[in-house]
């Protein structure tokens, strides 16, 4: 019954039923509203201020990089594709590091345009629930990787799986040399991408040698070159491996790998999909259960495609691949995150498991019997945008807000080392790097830090953690716990004087875990800021065991307040440094 019905659908396939008057506009417009959105999201929030891999960038923006130097290993990575793309948007910038921001955006929404238009050629019009591919792809879920120039990595292995699905939609055959050429070179491109780009590279490859040789007797010059292409393909994936340092990572334990191999494939509805399992969490989601039974339904289904309907078979197969490259995909990131507190659970994978969810979508469109799913697809979607643009416009604006600081703190004139020192998020781990790196964007008169000034000789001064007071905390200088929302401590500094600066070395972690959230102020009674005459307060976000931070102060004062937040927040204070200038 199956393989009748099956048959029968296959004319249907390329006949193109007469248009839906609500669909024609709805779909249409509901894309170019979500890219409208995704623009404003991306122009608010983007900074000048380069952060954490881009840094890596810097010998290519101001050295003399080599060919060598763009194959060269980065992480787990060889990234030859997106290093020429970012190095390319920066330098036609004008060194503008927003440019690579702009050109995710760019990517998304090219593939996206692509992905439609052929949904649409193929199917002959639009229907209602097809707002689920604009939905998908162009929510500002993938904020963690429209926000950070680096990313380009991830958008474009996303892209290029987009185009692969596009050659494989679009009406016709994809016997024919054209199309074969085009799947090659995505497959090839794919592993140029990093590590990511490598299991869709794999099964694209895979894909044209099979269908080339199930075709070798009826269409000898594509099947020869769908062959040709797969093994060249394979070759590149093979090439980016060898030689490849592996990089240490903390071993995981067999559960972990399979409750993130269940929870990726989920991670392409965006964060909303498994936040309300709370941000401790470290289990198997609902989201994550619920669509990995989705694509191995999808599969099972395009399975008996294959068996059953011979026309559609090349084009199942097709399909088959991408959904084996995007479990490929989860197997990989589950093996290297197995080991990591909370495991797979980071939001700049959405975007990778995005592509997964758009080709079962297509597949079920086409062959599926249960024709309520394409629009279940679509109900979700659109029922989780707004907890994601929620979330997304939460983390956007802490994050923006940090590094715009940097921008400010560059306009007004502060030294290269106090910015480096105070802002340690800006890359972690790697204080002297920092300066070097903010000196390099100064000395190339890189706006604004142009506006930085070189480092002066600062003073160095050690005094007692001398606790005057303590608000809302128990314990003592050994470690104290926040009681309320909020608990501070009181410290006494041996004369009132004027400060430039301080360093402050201490611990803190709130519980499950995560980064503390704390203020430091100078109010002169050590009052709760803000205090009237509490000058200027300084957010910092610290985990257990980071390195001393700075905050800027440049006034008189003799005391200075810690404030923590969240109930059960523990902290310690192991030294305090004034730091003077030269009068």
């Amino acid at each position: 019954m199956l393989a009748t019905r099956l048959r029968s659908l296959a004319p249907r396939l390329v006949f193109s039923p007469p248009p839906r008057p609500v669909a024609a506009w709805f779909v249409p417009l509901a894309a170019v509203g979500c890219l409208v959105a995704l623009v404003a999201f991306v122009a608010t929030y983007s900074s000048r201020t380069p952060f954490h891999d881009e840094y890596a960038y810097f010998h290519y923006l101001f050295g003399c990089a080599t060919a060598a130097d763009y194959w060269a290993q980065h992480n787990e990575h060889r990234i030859p594709l997106p290093r020429v793309l970012y190095v390319a948007a920066v330098t036609l910038a004008g060194t503008d590091f927003r440019a690579p921001l702009a050109l995710n955006v760019v990517l998304l929404a090219a593939a996206t345009a692509a992905v439609m238009t052929a949904l649409r050629a193929r199917r002959g019009r639009f229907a209602v629930s097809d707002v689920a591919v604009p939905l998908l792809l162009l929510g500002t879920q993938h904020f963690d990787n429209l926000l950070w120039g680096f990313q380009v990595q991830f958008v474009l292995s996303t892209a290029l799986v987009l185009a692969a699905l596009t050659l494989v939609a679009w009406p016709g055959s994809i016997v024919s040399p054209g199309r074969f050429i085009a799947l090659a070179a995505v497959a090839a491109a794919l592993p140029l991408c990093g590590a990511n780009g490598a299991p869709p590279g794999v099964a694209l490859a895979g894909l044209l040698v099979v269908v080339g040789a199930r075709n070798i007797g009826s269409a000898r010059a594509a099947a020869g070159i769908a062959i040709v292409g797969g093994i060249a393909a394979a070759g590149v994936v093979v090439a980016t491996f060898v030689g490849l340092n592996r990089v240490p990572r903390p071993a995981g334990s067999v559960g972990a790998f399979l409750s993130g191999l269940v929870n990726l494939p989920g991670f392409g509805f965006g964060a909303a999909a498994y936040l309300p399992h709370g941000e401790a969490y470290e289990g198997v989601t609902a989201a994550g259960v619920l669509t990995t039974v989705f694509l191995l339904a999808t599969a099972v289904m395009l399975f008996r495609v294959v068996r059953a309907a011979p026309a559609e078979r090349d084009r199942a197969l097709a399909l088959l691949a991408l959904l084996a490259g995007i479990a490929g995909l989860a197997v990989g990131i589950s093996y290297g995150r197995s080991g990591h507190p909370r495991g797979v659970f980071a939001a700049r994978y959405v975007t990778l498991f995005t592509p997964g969810l758009v080709a079962a979508y297509f597949a079920w469109v086409w062959y599926g019997r249960m024709r309520f799913i394409p629009a279940a697809v679509a109900v979700v979607a659109a029922a989780l945008a707004i907890p994601n643009a929620r979330f997304a416009a939460g983390v956007a604006e802490f994050h923006s807000a940090r590094l715009k600081r940097v921008e400010h703190e560059a306009k007004i004139g502060l030294p290269v080392g106090i910015v480096a020192d105070r802002n340690p998020w800006l890359f972690p781990g790697e204080p002297d790097g920092r300066r070097v790196w903010l000196d390099t964007l100064r000395t190339h008169r890189v706006p604004p830090f142009d506006g930085l000034t070189p480092d002066a000789a600062l003073t160095v001064e050690a005094v007692p953690v001398r606790v005057a007071r303590v608000d809302g905390v128990t314990g003592d200088a050994a470690g104290y716990r926040v009681t309320g929302q909020r608990g501070g401590v009181v410290f006494q500094l041996p004369t009132r004087r004027h400060v430039y600066a301080v360093r402050l070395t201490y611990v803190a972690e709130r519980p499950g875990g995560t980064f503390a959230r704390s203020v430091v102020s100078w109010d002169r009674d050590g009052r709760i800021p803000p205090a009237p005459g509490y000058g200027i307060v300084d957010a910092l976000d610290l985990h257990p065991g980071s390195a001393p931070s700075i905050v800027l102060i440049d006034r008189e004062t003799d005391v200075l307040r810690l404030d923590l937040f969240e109930p059960g927040t523990t902290f310690r204070v192991d030294a305090i440094e004034l730091l003077s200038r030269p009068r």
